[in-house]
């Protein structure tokens, strides 16, 4: 159960590398589309904001899901915080 519990927590962290690259080749909004309109208008102010937004967005879903985990299965130890 903690292997299975560690590769849903790694493909977690896939899906919103993939979600991001796929909405910066070819959508027309989006925080991938935030981001890239950002870069080519030189808007570093958005950039960043959108960098900012995207890890914190990231982290809350990690931690959800480490606080989900904790709760769910109790038995597994587990050396994070």
């Amino acid at each position: 159960m903690p292997f299975i519990i560690s590769g849903v927590r790694i493909e977690i962290a896939m899906a919103f590398i993939i979600v991001f690259v796929s909405e910066l080749a070819g959508a027309s909004s989006g925080l991938g589309f935030f981001i890239s309109n950002a870069q080519i208008t030189y808007r570093i102010d958005n950039l960043l904001a959108g960098l900012i937004a995207l890890g914190l967005l990231a982290a809350l879903t990690d931690q959800i899901f480490v606080s989900a985990t904790k709760y769910l299965f109790p038995w597994v130890i587990r050396n994070e915080s």
